[in-house]
Protein backbone atom coordinates (compact mmCIF):
# COMPACT_ATOMS: atom_id res chain seq x y z
CA UNK A 1 0.00 0.00 0.00
CA UNK A 2 3.02 2.25 0.61
CA UNK A 3 4.31 1.93 -2.72
CA UNK A 4 0.90 2.51 -4.35
CA UNK A 5 0.35 5.45 -2.11
CA UNK A 6 3.78 7.09 -3.11
CA UNK A 7 3.22 6.00 -7.19
CA UNK A 8 -0.48 7.30 -7.18
CA UNK A 9 0.93 10.78 -5.21
CA UNK A 10 3.31 11.09 -7.69
CA UNK A 11 0.25 11.09 -10.84
CA UNK A 12 -1.19 13.44 -8.74
CA UNK A 13 1.92 15.98 -8.82
CA UNK A 14 1.82 15.57 -12.94
CA UNK A 15 -1.61 16.53 -13.10
CA UNK A 16 -1.01 19.83 -11.50
CA UNK A 17 2.15 19.88 -13.58
CA UNK A 18 -0.38 19.77 -16.47
CA UNK A 19 -2.45 22.60 -15.38
CA UNK A 20 0.88 24.87 -14.45
CA UNK A 21 2.09 24.17 -17.96
CA UNK A 22 2.41 26.87 -20.17
CA UNK A 23 4.03 24.54 -22.83
CA UNK A 24 1.63 22.75 -25.38
CA UNK A 25 3.76 19.74 -26.28
CA UNK A 26 4.77 19.41 -22.42
CA UNK A 27 0.95 19.75 -21.47
CA UNK A 28 0.47 16.99 -24.23
CA UNK A 29 2.65 14.42 -22.78
CA UNK A 30 1.39 14.77 -19.11
CA UNK A 31 -1.55 14.31 -20.34
CA UNK A 32 -0.91 11.02 -22.10
CA UNK A 33 0.57 9.63 -19.07
CA UNK A 34 -2.05 10.72 -16.89
CA UNK A 35 -4.55 8.72 -19.46
CA UNK A 36 -2.05 5.65 -19.13
CA UNK A 37 -1.00 6.13 -15.42
CA UNK A 38 -3.93 4.12 -13.22
CA UNK A 39 -3.19 0.82 -15.22
CA UNK A 40 0.40 1.29 -15.36
CA UNK A 41 0.60 2.50 -11.70
CA UNK A 42 -1.45 -0.22 -10.28
CA UNK A 43 -1.13 -3.29 -12.29
CA UNK A 44 -2.89 -6.25 -11.54
CA UNK A 45 -4.21 -5.37 -8.62
CA UNK A 46 -5.90 -2.08 -9.86
CA UNK A 47 -9.31 -0.60 -11.05
CA UNK A 48 -12.10 -3.59 -12.07
CA UNK A 49 -13.68 -2.83 -15.16
CA UNK A 50 -15.90 -5.42 -14.69
CA UNK A 51 -17.77 -4.32 -12.02
CA UNK A 52 -17.60 -0.35 -12.76
CA UNK A 53 -19.39 -2.36 -15.95
CA UNK A 54 -21.80 -4.18 -14.18
CA UNK A 55 -22.75 -0.95 -11.83
CA UNK A 56 -23.31 1.48 -15.41
CA UNK A 57 -25.78 -1.14 -16.14
CA UNK A 58 -27.60 -1.21 -12.87
CA UNK A 59 -27.29 2.71 -12.88
CA UNK A 60 -29.02 2.93 -16.75
CA UNK A 61 -31.87 0.10 -15.19
CA UNK A 62 -32.77 2.07 -12.09
CA UNK A 63 -32.52 5.65 -14.97
CA UNK A 64 -34.91 3.70 -16.77
CA UNK A 65 -37.62 3.46 -14.10
CA UNK A 66 -37.02 7.28 -13.39
CA UNK A 67 -37.71 8.49 -17.09
CA UNK A 68 -34.03 9.44 -17.29
CA UNK A 69 -31.81 8.91 -20.52
CA UNK A 70 -29.26 6.02 -20.16
CA UNK A 71 -25.55 7.20 -19.60
CA UNK A 72 -23.31 6.66 -22.15
CA UNK A 73 -20.11 5.41 -20.72
CA UNK A 74 -16.98 8.18 -21.83
CA UNK A 75 -13.32 6.94 -20.74
CA UNK A 76 -12.21 10.46 -20.24
CA UNK A 77 -14.76 10.40 -17.51
CA UNK A 78 -13.24 7.19 -16.65
CA UNK A 79 -10.26 8.57 -15.97
CA UNK A 80 -11.17 10.98 -13.59
CA UNK A 81 -13.32 8.50 -11.84
CA UNK A 82 -10.33 6.43 -11.76
CA UNK A 83 -7.76 9.55 -10.01
CA UNK A 84 -9.91 9.93 -7.42
CA UNK A 85 -10.70 6.18 -6.55
CA UNK A 86 -7.15 5.83 -5.96
CA UNK A 87 -7.29 8.47 -2.97
CA UNK A 88 -10.26 6.51 -1.84
CA UNK A 89 -8.62 3.46 -1.34
CA UNK A 90 -5.45 4.71 0.25
CA UNK A 91 -7.42 6.72 2.45
CA UNK A 92 -10.14 3.71 3.13
CA UNK A 93 -12.74 6.45 3.19
CA UNK A 94 -15.15 8.19 1.27
CA UNK A 95 -14.49 12.01 0.67
CA UNK A 96 -14.98 14.27 -2.26
CA UNK A 97 -11.82 15.45 -2.25
CA UNK A 98 -8.72 15.04 -0.32
CA UNK A 99 -5.47 17.19 0.53
CA UNK A 100 -3.27 17.58 -2.53
CA UNK A 101 -5.81 16.15 -4.42
CA UNK A 102 -7.76 18.25 -7.96
CA UNK A 103 -11.28 18.58 -7.04
CA UNK A 104 -14.10 16.82 -9.25
CA UNK A 105 -13.93 19.66 -11.47
CA UNK A 106 -9.82 20.02 -12.00
CA UNK A 107 -10.03 16.12 -12.75
CA UNK A 108 -12.71 16.23 -15.25
CA UNK A 109 -10.93 19.25 -17.26
CA UNK A 110 -7.25 17.22 -17.34
CA UNK A 111 -8.86 14.24 -18.58
CA UNK A 112 -9.55 16.50 -21.16
CA UNK A 113 -13.30 15.74 -21.16
CA UNK A 114 -15.92 19.41 -22.66
CA UNK A 115 -18.60 19.44 -20.14
CA UNK A 116 -20.93 21.38 -18.37
CA UNK A 117 -22.99 20.74 -15.42
CA UNK A 118 -21.46 17.57 -13.51
CA UNK A 119 -21.66 15.47 -10.38
CA UNK A 120 -19.96 12.44 -8.29
CA UNK A 121 -20.91 9.45 -6.75
CA UNK A 122 -19.09 7.49 -4.11
CA UNK A 123 -20.54 4.12 -3.14
CA UNK A 124 -18.21 1.80 -0.45
CA UNK A 125 -19.98 -1.96 -0.08
CA UNK A 126 -18.96 -5.68 0.52
CA UNK A 127 -20.59 -6.28 -2.87
CA UNK A 128 -22.35 -5.05 -6.05
CA UNK A 129 -25.80 -5.78 -4.34
CA UNK A 130 -25.09 -3.64 -1.47
CA UNK A 131 -23.74 -0.72 -3.70
CA UNK A 132 -27.29 -0.85 -5.36
CA UNK A 133 -28.91 -1.06 -1.87
CA UNK A 134 -26.80 1.97 -0.24
CA UNK A 135 -27.82 3.65 -3.79
CA UNK A 136 -31.03 3.22 -3.09
CA UNK A 137 -31.39 3.80 0.42
CA UNK A 138 -29.58 7.52 -0.42
CA UNK A 139 -31.53 10.51 -1.68
CA UNK A 140 -28.42 12.48 -2.20
CA UNK A 141 -26.27 9.38 -4.46
CA UNK A 142 -29.88 8.94 -6.22
CA UNK A 143 -30.38 12.83 -7.22
CA UNK A 144 -27.21 12.81 -9.23
CA UNK A 145 -27.38 9.34 -10.61
CA UNK A 146 -30.86 9.51 -11.53
CA UNK A 147 -30.55 12.61 -12.81
CA UNK A 148 -32.14 13.38 -16.14
CA UNK A 149 -29.55 16.24 -17.67
CA UNK A 150 -26.71 14.00 -17.10
CA UNK A 151 -25.77 11.75 -20.26
CA UNK A 152 -22.09 10.78 -20.09
CA UNK A 153 -20.29 8.78 -17.39
CA UNK A 154 -17.38 7.11 -15.90
CA UNK A 155 -17.33 4.63 -13.33
CA UNK A 156 -14.09 3.05 -11.49
CA UNK A 157 -14.28 0.22 -9.25
CA UNK A 158 -11.83 -1.39 -7.02
CA UNK A 159 -11.55 -4.25 -4.41
CA UNK A 160 -9.45 -3.18 -1.03
CA UNK A 161 -9.57 -5.94 1.79
CA UNK A 162 -13.82 -6.58 2.39
CA UNK A 163 -14.96 -3.36 0.34
CA UNK A 164 -15.67 -2.94 -2.72
CA UNK A 165 -14.87 1.23 -4.19
CA UNK A 166 -16.51 2.47 -6.61
CA UNK A 167 -16.38 6.38 -7.98
CA UNK A 168 -19.47 7.99 -11.08
CA UNK A 169 -18.19 11.14 -12.47
CA UNK A 170 -21.75 12.34 -14.27
CA UNK A 171 -21.93 15.20 -16.75
CA UNK A 172 -24.04 17.29 -18.91
CA UNK A 173 -21.91 17.16 -22.05
CA UNK A 174 -21.23 20.98 -23.25
CA UNK A 175 -22.85 19.88 -27.12
CA UNK A 176 -25.82 19.67 -25.87
CA UNK A 177 -26.50 23.01 -24.43
CA UNK A 178 -26.93 26.07 -26.29
CA UNK A 179 -24.81 28.66 -27.04
CA UNK A 180 -26.02 31.15 -24.81
CA UNK A 181 -25.95 28.53 -21.80
CA UNK A 182 -22.16 28.03 -22.72
CA UNK A 183 -21.55 31.75 -22.84
CA UNK A 184 -23.63 31.63 -19.08
CA UNK A 185 -21.50 29.02 -18.14
CA UNK A 186 -17.71 30.93 -19.49
CA UNK A 187 -19.62 33.77 -17.59
CA UNK A 188 -20.20 31.90 -14.38
CA UNK A 189 -16.66 30.29 -14.33
CA UNK A 190 -14.75 33.98 -14.41
CA UNK A 191 -17.39 35.20 -11.06
CA UNK A 192 -16.35 32.09 -9.51
CA UNK A 193 -13.25 33.49 -9.45
CA UNK A 194 -14.02 36.90 -8.49
CA UNK A 195 -15.92 35.31 -5.63
CA UNK A 196 -13.02 33.83 -4.76
CA UNK A 197 -10.84 36.67 -4.47
CA UNK A 198 -13.50 38.82 -2.81
CA UNK A 199 -14.43 41.32 -5.35
CA UNK A 200 -17.63 42.48 -5.97
CA UNK A 201 -19.02 40.37 -9.27
CA UNK A 202 -18.91 41.44 -12.74
CA UNK A 203 -21.98 43.00 -14.63
CA UNK A 204 -23.03 41.04 -17.50
CA UNK A 205 -23.86 42.99 -20.58
CA UNK A 206 -24.96 41.05 -23.28
CA UNK A 207 -22.99 41.82 -26.62
CA UNK A 208 -24.18 39.65 -29.52
CA UNK A 209 -20.89 41.11 -32.04
CA UNK A 210 -18.75 38.72 -29.62
CA UNK A 211 -20.40 35.78 -30.64
CA UNK A 212 -20.04 36.87 -34.86
CA UNK A 213 -16.74 37.63 -34.18
CA UNK A 214 -16.42 34.43 -32.12
CA UNK A 215 -17.69 32.33 -35.28
CA UNK A 216 -15.42 34.51 -37.75
CA UNK A 217 -12.27 32.79 -35.84
CA UNK A 218 -13.64 29.50 -36.31
CA UNK A 219 -13.71 30.60 -40.41
CA UNK A 220 -10.47 32.24 -40.18
CA UNK A 221 -8.84 28.96 -38.03
CA UNK A 222 -7.22 32.23 -35.85
CA UNK A 223 -7.69 34.11 -32.87
CA UNK A 224 -6.47 37.37 -34.13
CA UNK A 225 -9.19 39.78 -34.30
CA UNK A 226 -10.04 43.45 -34.29
CA UNK A 227 -10.89 44.97 -31.07
CA UNK A 228 -14.43 45.18 -30.06
CA UNK A 229 -15.46 48.82 -28.29
CA UNK A 230 -18.07 47.71 -25.77
CA UNK A 231 -19.73 51.41 -25.74
CA UNK A 232 -20.82 51.26 -29.16
CA UNK A 233 -23.52 49.42 -31.05
CA UNK A 234 -26.15 49.54 -28.20
CA UNK A 235 -23.75 47.93 -25.56
CA UNK A 236 -22.94 51.61 -24.03
CA UNK A 237 -23.55 51.80 -20.41
CA UNK A 238 -22.49 54.97 -18.79
CA UNK A 239 -18.88 57.16 -19.29
CA UNK A 240 -15.99 55.30 -21.75
CA UNK A 241 -13.52 54.07 -20.24
CA UNK A 242 -9.64 53.43 -21.40
CA UNK A 243 -9.52 49.95 -19.08
CA UNK A 244 -10.51 47.52 -21.80
CA UNK A 245 -9.19 44.27 -21.60
CA UNK A 246 -10.09 41.79 -24.60
CA UNK A 247 -9.44 37.90 -24.22
CA UNK A 248 -10.09 35.20 -27.35
CA UNK A 249 -8.94 31.59 -27.08
CA UNK A 250 -10.48 27.92 -28.32
CA UNK A 251 -10.90 25.01 -26.68
CA UNK A 252 -13.08 22.13 -26.23
CA UNK A 253 -13.72 23.30 -22.42
CA UNK A 254 -14.58 26.97 -23.04
CA UNK A 255 -14.84 26.78 -19.10
CA UNK A 256 -11.25 26.32 -18.62
CA UNK A 257 -10.12 29.55 -18.25
CA UNK A 258 -6.40 30.46 -19.39
CA UNK A 259 -3.87 32.24 -17.09
CA UNK A 260 -4.35 35.43 -19.18
CA UNK A 261 -7.85 36.13 -18.19
CA UNK A 262 -6.92 35.78 -14.09
CA UNK A 263 -5.35 39.49 -14.59
CA UNK A 264 -8.78 40.52 -15.83
CA UNK A 265 -10.38 38.77 -12.69
CA UNK A 266 -8.37 40.31 -10.12
CA UNK A 267 -8.67 44.14 -11.66
CA UNK A 268 -10.94 45.90 -9.13
CA UNK A 269 -11.61 48.36 -11.79
CA UNK A 270 -12.88 46.43 -14.59
CA UNK A 271 -16.61 45.88 -13.34
CA UNK A 272 -18.29 44.31 -16.17
CA UNK A 273 -17.98 41.13 -18.47
CA UNK A 274 -19.11 40.19 -21.87
CA UNK A 275 -18.91 36.90 -23.67
CA UNK A 276 -19.54 35.49 -27.07
CA UNK A 277 -18.74 31.76 -28.00
CA UNK A 278 -19.53 29.86 -31.40
CA UNK A 279 -18.92 25.88 -32.04
CA UNK A 280 -17.49 25.05 -34.73
CA UNK A 281 -14.34 22.91 -36.48
CA UNK A 282 -11.22 24.18 -38.34
CA UNK A 283 -8.24 23.06 -39.31
CA UNK A 284 -6.58 23.02 -36.22
CA UNK A 285 -9.74 21.59 -34.75
CA UNK A 286 -11.06 19.09 -36.76
CA UNK A 287 -13.57 17.89 -34.33
CA UNK A 288 -14.71 20.77 -33.01
CA UNK A 289 -14.14 23.92 -30.23
CA UNK A 290 -15.32 26.33 -28.52
CA UNK A 291 -14.42 29.45 -29.90
CA UNK A 292 -14.80 32.05 -27.42
CA UNK A 293 -14.29 36.15 -27.05
CA UNK A 294 -14.27 37.89 -23.66
CA UNK A 295 -14.63 41.51 -23.04
CA UNK A 296 -13.52 43.30 -19.75
CA UNK A 297 -14.21 46.77 -19.02
CA UNK A 298 -15.58 49.64 -16.91
CA UNK A 299 -19.20 50.72 -16.49
CA UNK A 300 -21.08 53.36 -14.16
Amino acid sequence: MARFALRFRTATHLLFALRRSRNLKAAFLIATVMVMAPAFFWGQGGPDAAIAQDFLSVANQMRASAGAPALTSDSRLIDSATLHLGELVKHDSLANQYDDEPGLVDRIRLAQAPVGPMGEVLVRASDLAHAVDQVKGNPQVQKVLLNPMFTSAGFAAMHNGAWIYIVGDLVEPLKNLSIIEVENLVIEAVQQERTKLKIVPYKVVPMPQLRKTACEMATKDSLKVAPVDPYVRGSYMGAPSQNIRSFTYASADPTGLSESIKSAEGDPKLNTVSAGSCLASSPTHPTGAYWVMMVFYNTR
